[in-house]
């Protein structure tokens, strides 16, 4: 039987639909996948999130903490010792009283600059030596520079030094430093001085001549 080209022409159409809506149908049934929108676009650069381990601690020489520590004490070895009291003799003087083993006022900043070096050399044996001019009768002279380097060492004992790292020596006119044919040399060699020695070792005194 022969249908008309009109009905045909609706059975066509109606198939076509019918087969699209299973294309649909099917399609329907699959993941959708986002559209890549990192195409053309350069990759986005994310920092790294900062470490919270610690920073190791920096290596230190095996030597350097003796160093430290011999800083921190602020001791002096003997040669220095010797040296930082020889400056501070130079700069101030210590004076006594004419003929007397009496302390002057004037000596104080002297001894106190003595004090403080000798407290930077606690385990040291400290030598005070006193000398004299050739004023007057050596015998006196040799007394008398005793007992002024004895008076040195009794400020320091009262000061903080240990009285037993302390000594006292004199030289009467001994070893001048200057020409006593003259006021200003004949000063010059009434003078203390201070040697740091060990505990062996004895200086003994020297008549003056």
């Amino acid at each position: 039987m022969t249908l008309p080209n009109s009905i045909k022409q609706a059975r066509d159409a109606a198939d076509q639909t019918q087969g699209v809506r299973q294309v649909i149908d099917t399609l329907g049934d699959q993941p959708v996948t986002q559209a890549d929108n990192t195409i053309g676009h350069p990759p986005e650069v994310v920092p790294p999130e900062p470490s919270l381990e610690p920073s190791p601690a920096p290596t230190i020489a095996a030597d350097e903490p003796q160093a430290i520590q011999q800083s921190s004490t602020g001791s002096l070895d003997p040669k220095a010792c010797e040296q930082q009291f020889a400056a501070a003799l130079n700069q101030y003087k210590v004076q006594f009283d004419t003929a007397r083993d009496i302390l002057s006022a004037a000596s104080k900043t002297a001894l106190d600059a003595l004090v403080a070096t000798a407290r930077q050399c606690p385990d040291e044996q400290i030598e005070v030596d006193g000398y004299s001019d050739n004023t007057g009768k050596a015998a006196f002279n040799l007394a008398l520079s005793t007992r002024r380097a004895e008076a040195v060492v009794r400020y320091l004992a009262q000061h903080g030094v240990t009285p037993e790292h302390l000594k006292a020596v004199g030289f009467g006119e001994a070893n001048p430093v200057a020409s006593n044919d003259t006021p200003e040399g004949q000063a010059q060699n009434r003078r203390i001085e201070v040697k740091v020695t060990d505990d062996s070792h004895v200086t003994p005194s020297t008549d003056a001549k």
